[in-house]
């Protein structure tokens, strides 16, 4: 088991129970080619929209872990290119604290529209406290890449036209 912490000019590090705390060394993944393109997604959401990005980004190599938190860090430690989150249940309690790690690794933290995140009423449930923003993580290099092509295949679910 290891825990993560870290902060912006502070830097990022991984603390084992057996262990000293050691700095994370951050390594951005290869950018996207016609035969890799690494993206973490969670199973519904993989389910529901799967099929329509695969359809606009034919390299994509899906997989998913665990919670928000060690998805978020799949991508802050270069194993994966891009987080992409929709299905509108995260808790902003599972979402701070990976997403200030994120920030300050210097990634991407936006909706799909490009919009950062924003943690004000109107994108908060009031009664459930879960994000109604889409939420994206990424290197710079394949939110740029992808995003457009992320919220089409979204929008195209969405509006059953897939």
């Amino acid at each position: 088991m290891c825990s993560y912490y870290g902060g912006l000019n502070w830097g990022l590090f991984q603390a084992n129970a057996d262990g000293l705390p050691s700095a994370i060394t951050l390594s951005e993944p290869a950018p996207p080619t016609s035969g890799f393109c690494p993206i973490v997604i969670g199973n519904r959401d993989q389910a529901k929209f799967g099929e329509a990005i695969a359809h606009l980004i034919p390299a994509v190599n899906f997989y998913s872990l665990g919670s928000f938190g060690l998805k978020v860090m799949e991508v802050v430690l270069g194993r994966a290119g891009l987080y992409l989150y929709c299905n509108g249940r995260v808790k902003l309690w599972d979402t701070t604290g990976p997403l200030a790690l994120a920030k300050a690794a210097g990634l991407v933290c936006c909706d799909l529209t490009g919009r950062p995140l924003s943690f004000a009423p109107a994108d908060i449930d009031p009664e459930t406290l879960a994000h109604k923003q889409a939420i994206v993580v990424g290197w710079s290099r394949y939110v740029e890449l992808l995003l457009p092509k992320l919220e089409k295949a979204v929008a195209m679910v969405e509006d059953r036209l897939y």
